[in-house]
């Protein structure tokens, strides 16, 4: 094998590890806010059971909307914080209202 070769092996080795580490740190950032959120679902909620459901509706709203998880459950905490509920429509109306604004939907 000719040091060429060898370089460019070991060039793509370090690129395939650097992909690997990058999947693997956004796997770990994502199980965390998830856990952060359903905590936090928990605590408002008042029980694991209506945090299930709350994140099951969440799911279902981010699945048919343009926003991400992410963004939907942060908005659905920050409202359920403020004591609205953004099971019966609101969500969907700020979220079109902000897509008509051309806004970030929860801007952070």
């Amino acid at each position: 094998m000719q040091i060429g070769q060898a370089a460019a092996a070991i060039y793509v080795v370090n690129k395939a590890f650097e992909v690997l580490s990058n999947t693997a740190r956004s796997f770990v950032r994502t199980a965390a806010s998830f856990e952060k959120f359903n905590a936090t679902l928990k605590t408002i909620e008042g029980s694991a059971y209506k945090a299930e459901q709350s994140m099951k509706w969440i799911e279902d709203f981010a699945s048919v909307t343009p926003f991400n998880i992410e963004k939907v459950t942060s908005s659905f905490i920050s409202l359920r914080a403020y004591g609205l509920d953004p099971t019966e429509g609101l969500l969907r109306t700020l979220g079109d209202t902000g897509a008509a604004m051309v806004k970030i939907f929860n801007k952070q």
